[in-house]
């Protein structure tokens, strides 16, 4: 993480918020619902490019959209200030952060929720087909959970999908848009939406505001809201098959810890250095006293 960080205060902060979030009647489900069983979801084979997706129900499918709350400990998001490789590599280019919820209880629920869905959507494919998944990890001996979204599709696998243009605060130096080339296009499927709280009256009353990704930080609180989809990552669209968690938002919660840990680098003690300095003629005049005297005959 970063040096002078709260964990312990950034922990209680985050159960606090999971907390909040998680009696909001009207947002998006946590993830951790899975594991408690409240949750009605069903697979579906859609949507655009084609893959296995969560959705709410049959009838009028309703593709999932789950969130989590965690610590920032990685993160690697717009925008670029410069060219970042060649146009062939357009298509691997990513946003996306890795969230820590420091051993949180909740968080851990949030994780196993994650597999959970992950094994539900490979129920789809055959056992030797499926490959585990990739995007959990270790820091400190806590579960990290890294959550990310191409910047691009191919052109091919979304034929028909209208382009969309990307976000001031996303592209505001043309970068990517000159980057797409006439193989990729950027689609509402790449598109991550970016807020921070303005304000909190009750866990069902919190107003957002439309916020830059360059205000992220590492140590920040966020909430992440993202779907999960299983694809064909072999040749041709065959096996193997993936499961991957898709970022589609990131919400500022609190920035407090990461604000204070960046302070205290500043401000707090430092060792202290001693340097010694020759300056002046006194050690000259001195070396030179020092000569006669040794000089004088008595």
């Amino acid at each position: 993480m970063i040096d002078n960080y709260d964990v312990e205060g950034a922990k209680v902060c985050l159960d606090n918020w999971f907390v909040t979030r998680n009696a909001a009647e009207h947002s998006k489900p946590n993830v951790s619902q899975v594991v408690e069983g409240t949750l009605q979801m069903d697979t579906i084979h859609g949507g655009i490019p084609c893959a296995w997706r969560m959705v709410t129900n049959l009838e009028e499918p309703e593709e999932l959209v789950f969130k989590i709350q965690g610590v920032a400990s990685f993160i690697d998001l717009p925008p670029f200030t410069k060219y970042p490789g060649k146009r062939a590599r357009a298509g691997f280019l990513r946003q996306g952060l890795t969230i820590t919820g420091f051993g949180s209880g909740e968080f851990q629920k949030a994780v196993d929720g994650i597999k959970i869905v992950d094994h539900v959507l490979k129920r789809n494919v055959p056992v030797p087909d499926a490959e585990p998944l990739a995007c959990f990890g270790e820091i400190d001996g806590a579960t990290t959970l890294h959550i990310s979204n191409r910047f691009f599709s191919p052109r091919r696998l979304v034929e028909g999908e209208a382009a969309v243009n990307f976000a001031q605060d996303v592209d505001p130096y043309d970068i990517l848009r000159k980057l797409a080339g006439s193989d990729f296009v950027h689609t509402k499927e790449n598109v991550v939406t970016y807020e921070r709280i303005k304000s909190i009256v009750d866990h069902d009353d919190i107003k957002f505001d439309p916020a830059s990704p360059a205000v992220f930080r590492t140590g920040d609180v966020v909430e992440v809201q993202f779907t999960m989809m299983l694809v064909p990552i072999g040749k041709g669209g065959r096996p193997p098959y993936k499961t991957f968690p898709v970022l589609r938002s990131i919400t500022l919660l609190e920035d407090t810890f990461s604000q204070k840990a960046a302070v205290q680098s500043i401000v707090g003690p430092k060792a202290r250095i001693t340097l010694k300095r020759d300056a002046g003629n006194w050690k000259e005049t001195e070396e030179t006293t020092a000569k006669q005297m040794r000089k004088m005959k008595i």
